[in-house]
């Protein structure tokens, strides 16, 4: 028993920390790949560090048997090298022996691997599938990103310098509202922006601002001085994950 459980210590500790260096490894890849949809403003922050921390399991899965190889050739080769296998042979441990008491951890890390194949993962992906299409009801304040123009599916372009610390008001906002003549230009201006729900559907607020019409040849623009302005938000679900994407 105390060389079944010197084993078992010795390989389950170096596949904890190799299964560790590989799945952050796995974990920085897709955490690139997100940050990069997220200053598109493809993705919430929320959104992003969901889909990260839930990728975890199904991860594991692939992870844990390459660590559990490399770290029974870790050990062995330790051991070998410290002559512990030789003295374990002089003890009258034969190869066989050894090979049976490595496939102790071995058969841990499998039924691991196996609860996490078929029970975990399955429910975290269908978890998380649900937490994508709730999320496809984003507009653009929501993916809003501060100091960096954007334009929603309508064709409207709105810059915030920045977002107030709770992330429920946009600050200093700019927007570029889309008009149905080419020539006239619509601006809007506000301190403040926030997002609203009247009647079922999205509103974004801008306080204390002004709204210019006017065309670029000429100078009589209309500006017009607002306390509050709605504007109705359509959902941004063109550039939202799909479910297969909810999946490594």
């Amino acid at each position: 028993m105390i060389i079944l459980r010197y084993f078992s210590r010795e390989i389950l500790e170096t596949t904890a920390g190799v299964s560790l260096v590989l799945l952050l490894v796995v974990l920085s890849g897709r955490f690139i790949q997100f940050l990069e949809k997220t200053a598109n403003g493809e993705l919430s922050v929320e959104l992003m560090l969901t889909m990260i921390l839930w990728r975890i399991p199904s991860s594991l899965e692939l992870i844990l048997p390459l660590a559990l190889t490399l770290s029974v050739l870790l050990v062995m080769s330790r051991m070998n090298q410290e002559s512990e296998l030789t003295i374990l042979r002089a003890a009258g441990y034969s190869n066989t022996r050894l090979f049976a008491i490595v496939l102790v951890p071995a058969a841990l890390v499998a039924v691991l691997v196996g609860w996490l194949s078929l029970v975990l993962s399955p429910e975290v992906a269908r978890e998380l599938d649900r937490q994508v299409v709730a999320k496809e009801n984003l507009t653009v304040f929501d993916t809003v990103v501060p100091g960096r123009f954007q334009t929603d599916k309508s064709g409207r372009l709105i810059y915030a310098e920045s977002i107030s610390e709770d992330r429920e008001s946009l600050i200093d906002v700019f927007i570029v509202e889309p008009s149905e003549s080419k020539e006239t230009e619509v601006f809007l201006t506000g301190q403040t922006a926030r997002q609203e729900l009247n009647g079922g559907e999205k509103y974004l607020v801008l306080f204390d601002g002004y709204r210019h019409i006017g065309t670029e040849t000429a100078l009589d623009w209309e500006i017009s001085k607002f306390d509050r302005y709605l504007i109705r938000l359509s959902p941004e679900t063109e550039n939202r994950p799909d479910s297969l994407d909810t999946k490594s």
